[in-house]
């Protein structure tokens, strides 16, 4: 048999009221600070543990950078030589004068007439020789303003690349009978774009017979077209120097060889034909000062063709001998 006490609910409700509740209060209080620390706690391990990863990850990177740098800079300091060799050579290939540290003024092809002093009709014949500095270092104005007692009409018939055989071709275009006074032939090509290395003995002896077959046809149209007053001139140089020419050239060994053996056949041609014949070879090799390399930037603009000054090298010896023909002094 069960007894059930009685149970007073009055006096339940009394125990509630009177319930202090501070020690619950404390304990949840208590409780959740330990909670806010916990999760600090947790929030800084985790930042530290961010920190730690971009250390490491900012070491990896500066030590690929460094890796990268030190694999770049050798092709960084090519490049810097490079480009400074670049702009020396564009420096030069404008004439800028690296003793005054200044350009020069090249003149423009301006003719100055002299009045009424007698009249001269003076043809250039070649190739890249003339052309060029007639194009960018006004090679016919240059000569005119050499001379105040004759005035000078120049033409210039001259094609890049031009051998004699190509001259002779076009001879009767570019010289028409009757139409000049005085004529000079200056060009290179058919040695400077030509090699005789790879050739047998009796290929170099007929290419030269047929040089020297094309160079007398020529000299004779010209003498026949009523030029009393002719020279040849050529070739010139192809990149040599004063010295050190067998380490530079060594790779167109034959060419120094060519250039004087082609040199002297255009000297025993103006001797037998009784046209005149300048030295323009002699003389560039001779303007070359002893502590320079190579013909390159001093007197050309590639060892080859004339720059500002060698175009004044041209100008000086191109005056004296037309002085030489008309009689007229030069300035």
């Amino acid at each position: 048999m069960i007894v059930c006490e009685e149970i007073n609910f009055l006096d339940i409700l009394d125990s509630i009221s009177n319930f202090d509740d501070s020690d619950i209060l404390r304990r949840v209080i208590s409780l959740t600070q330990d909670d806010k620390e916990e999760n600090e706690d947790e929030s800084k391990s985790l930042q530290d543990n961010e920190e730690e990863n971009e250390s490491v990850e900012s070491s990896e990177l500066r030590k690929k950078l460094l890796l990268y740098a030190k694999i770049a800079k050798p092709y960084v300091i090519r490049f810097l030589i490079l480009f400074s060799l670049f702009l020396l050579g564009f420096f030069l290939f404008l004439g800028y004068d690296i003793y005054t540290n200044n350009f020069k003024n090249i003149p423009t092809s301006t003719y100055y007439n002299q009045g009424d002093v007698p009249s001269y009709r003076l043809t250039f014949i070649g190739d890249s020789l003339i052309h060029r500095p007639f194009k960018e270092f006004d090679l016919g104005g240059r000569l005119q303003r050499q001379f105040k007692t004759i005035n000078l009409n120049i033409t210039e018939n001259a094609e890049s690349g031009q051998v004699i055989s190509a001259c002779y071709d076009n001879i009767e275009t570019d010289l028409p009978k009757g139409s000049a006074d005085m004529v000079i032939l200056y060009w290179d090509t058919d040695v400077s774009d030509y090699y005789e290395g790879d050739m047998t003995l009796e290929e170099v002896a007929l290419k030269r017979e047929y040089y020297k077959s094309n160079l007398t046809a020529v000299v004779n149209y010209v003498k026949a077209a009523g030029v009393s007053k002719m020279a040849i001139a050529g070739p010139t140089i192809l990149g040599e120097g004063p010295f050190l020419y067998k380490q530079f050239m060594a790779a167109r060994k034959n060419k120094k060889s060519m250039l004087n053996d082609y040199r002297q056949m255009n000297m025993d041609i103006a001797e037998e034909l009784a046209v005149d014949y300048i030295d323009m070879r002699k003389l560039y090799l001779y303007a070359l000062p002893d502590y320079w390399i190579a013909a390159a930037y001093y007197l050309t603009l590639d060892g080859e063709h004339p720059n500002d000054r060698g175009t004044g090298v041209i100008v000086d010896k191109f005056a004296k001998q037309i002085s030489k023909w008309t009689g007229a002094p030069v300035k």
